[in-house]
């Protein structure tokens, strides 16, 4: 995950890397900028972005070691989730009741260890 500066959101993005994801200054989550989404620590507001934006690498085939498939964007709320445990797509604050919602990419992120 590379990170650029927030002021240019689509800076740096190529045809496996996206641009303009940021984490929620007040939730804590990433979240895609173009969509503001739901976050939950502000009751149903839109996410808050914070000063630095991250490059997200999507379908890369094979996948590369060291990083974890299946992260998917979720346009509901428009926070990356994880959807490795499907049916459970986990709780969701713009879809209540019915979890996450993919769309989109499919995006691999650089673990360094599973816990």
């Amino acid at each position: 995950m590379a990170y650029l500066n927030a002021n240019f959101p689509h800076e740096g993005e190529t045809p496996s890397l996206q641009s303009a994801w940021q984490q929620c200054y007040y939730c804590g989550l990433m979240h895609y900028v173009d969509a503001h989404g739901v976050c939950v620590a502000r009751g149903g507001g839109s996410h808050s972005d914070t000063i630095q934006q991250n490059l997200l690498p999507h379908d890369l085939n094979p996948i590369p070691g060291g990083y974890q498939s299946e992260w998917r964007f979720c346009f509901k709320c428009a926070a990356l989730y994880f959807d490795g445990y499907r049916p459970n797509r986990g709780v969701c604050p713009g879809n209540p009741g019915w979890g996450h919602a993919a769309a989109g990419y499919m995006f691999q992120l650089q673990v360094s260890a599973y816990t």
